[in-house]
Order: structure tokens, then C-alpha cells, then sequence
């Protein structure tokens, strides 16, 4: 059986249907990668990170971005698919906003980049390992915003790392078995 983007690309490539409900599905997958949360001020460890990597790479860069978009709409319009069943603008715009923020260009990029076929299982768990990291670091730096540079790298990057470790070797050891 095919991986979820060949189906896509099998039914009818540009189809506004096909695209919407991977959207939709895309962004029930992160609503509940986000109630998968390990509770941390001022940021909880949620397993987000990983599903918009994969977002990517099965959608391609420009539904993948436009599903975690559909999110933080969902999200900001009063939906409790933010970590923990929390909702609203406030998530936005307070000190988790950077990580929800970055989301959409590592959904991008993760489409563009995943969807080549690199040669080595070794790069592909880079660019994972990269754009998780790239997550973390725009998350850290509006979360200095809130708490200053130090404070926002001490509880803001530094805890997700061996979390972060743990993801991409889960995305390495799944990927090559779901293409």
C-alpha cells in the first residue's frame, strides 16, 4: 500500500477536495500531538514538532503549511486544540507563540526538503534534527521577549533537546517504513 502523498497525487493532484480533507486531517493530527504534552512552564513538551515535520513530508510544502495555518486558526478562533485543550489568540501572541509560529515555515520547508530522495538516511534524519531545532530556536527567541535571553534558553530550548533527540530518532526508524 502507497504512502498518504501518493494517494494525494493519485486523486487527481489538484483536487480541492483531496486537499481540504488532508488539511483537515492534518490538523486534527496536531490538535492531538498537542494533547500529548508533558505540562512545563512556560512552554509544555508536546510532540508537535515531530508532526509538523511529517506534515511535510507526506503533504509537500504548500498543503503542509496551509494544514498548520488551519490549525492556529482553529486554535485562535476559540477550538481547544492548543497544548493541554487551550485556545485562543492568547497562545499567539503570549509566550508560546514563536514555537506555534514557526510551525508554518518548518511545515514548509519540511515539504521541500523531505520530499527529495536523499541517498543516506543519515541526511534526511539531519534535516529533521534541523528543522526541529529551527523550531525551538524562534521559539526561544520570542520567548526571550517574555523572560530575557538567558531565562528563555534555560527553560525555552535546553529541556526539549533530549526530547528533540528522541523525535527525530523516532522519524528516522518510521519514515523508510512508511514510504
Amino acid at each position: 500500500m502507497g504512502s498518504i502523498s501518493e494517494l494525494v497525487i493519485k486523486t487527481k493532484k489538484n483536487s480541492f477536495l483531496v486537499k481540504m480533507t488532508a488539511v483537515l486531517a492534518g490538523s486534527f493530527a496536531l490538535a492531538i500531538s498537542a494533547q500529548l504534552a508533558i505540562p512545563m512552564f512556560p512552554v509544555p513538551i508536546t510532540m508537535q514538532t515531530l508532526v509538523v515535520v511529517l506534515l511535510g513530508y507526506f503533504l509537500g510544502k504548500h498543503t503542509a503549511a496551509a494544514t498548520v495555518l488551519a490549525y492556529l486558526a482553529e486554535g485562535s478562533m476559540g477550538l481547544p486544540v492548543f497544548a493541554s485543550g487551550g485556545l485562543g489568540l492568547a497562545h499567539l501572541i503570549g509566550p508560546t507563540g514563536g514555537y506555534l509560529l514557526a510551525f508554518v515555515p518548518a511545515a514548509y520547508f519540511s515539504g521541500l526538503l523531505l520530499q527529495k530522495e536523499y541517498k543516506s538516511r543519515w541526511i534526511t534524519g539531519t534535516v529533521i534534527m534541523a528543522l526541529m531545532l529551527g523550531i525551538l530556536f524562534v521559539g526561544s527567541l520570542w520567548l526571550s521577549i517574555f523572560c530575557g535571553m538567558k531565562t528563555a534558553f534555560t527553560v525555552g530550548f535546553l529541556p526539549f533537546l533530549p526530547g528533540l533527540g528522541i523525535k527525530t530518532l523516532l522519524a528516522f526508524m518510521i519514515l523508510p517504513f512508511l514510504k
